[in-house]
């Protein structure tokens, strides 16, 4: 069943059939995105509507990189692939239960020893080939060269490790795809 949203959306203001203006309910009134994209200008008038029913509102969505990054934060999941919003499967609870035991065990070590931190549930990180994929664990080291800056959009420098937990929907993508973008960045799978 799609999920509805239950937060009241403030309604976008179109400028014209392609420029839109839209603010979300996690931005002030004056913080406003702009685009001349005609397929992001349609999701974002659905997504504002408060009339879908569509989870995935920006599913398939061409887009820019820097649109993609500024998509309004909510209750979705996309990577950039390809030059696309592509909506990621929400995690079942087995997923959510192995996830927590790792991030356990490596987050006690990386604390103990002082060596760094785990990042979890939607870190970005740009690959070599310009997609942004959101693994489900990702280890930064204390001396990685590219420091960790909170207020980032995504991390664009190269974790020491990114940790996808396989699941029936993902697998294939996941031990193919995913693999070869995390090993072209000499990332350990």
């Amino acid at each position: 069943m799609p999920k509805v949203l239950e937060k009241p959306l403030i309604k976008d203001k179109i400028e014209t059939n392609v420029n839109i203006v839209s603010t979300d309910y996690y931005q002030s009134p004056s913080e406003t995105t702009t685009t001349t994209n005609v397929e992001l200008a349609e999701a974002y008038r659905k997504y504002h509507s408060g009339k879908h029913y569509d989870y995935f509102v920006f599913d398939g969505v061409k887009v820019t990189l820097d649109e993609y990054l500024d998509l309004p934060e909510g209750d979705h999941n996309y990577e950039y692939v390809d030059g696309r919003c592509k909506a990621k499967d929400m995690a079942r609870m087995k997923h959510q239960l192995i996830g927590k035991w790792i991030l356990g065990l490596i987050d006690g070590y990386l604390i103990t020893y002082n060596l760094g931190n785990i990042y979890f549930d939607g870190t970005r990180v740009l690959q070599v080939n310009g997609n942004v994929r959101e693994p489900d664990l990702v280890v930064i080291l204390n001396d990685n060269e590219t420091e960790v800056e909170f207020e980032e959009r995504a991390y664009f420098g190269s974790p020491d490790l990114e940790i996808e937990i396989l699941s029936p929907s993902t697998k294939n993508e996941d031990l193919f795809v995913k693999k070869l973008e995390y090993e072209s960045r000499r990332i350990r799978a």
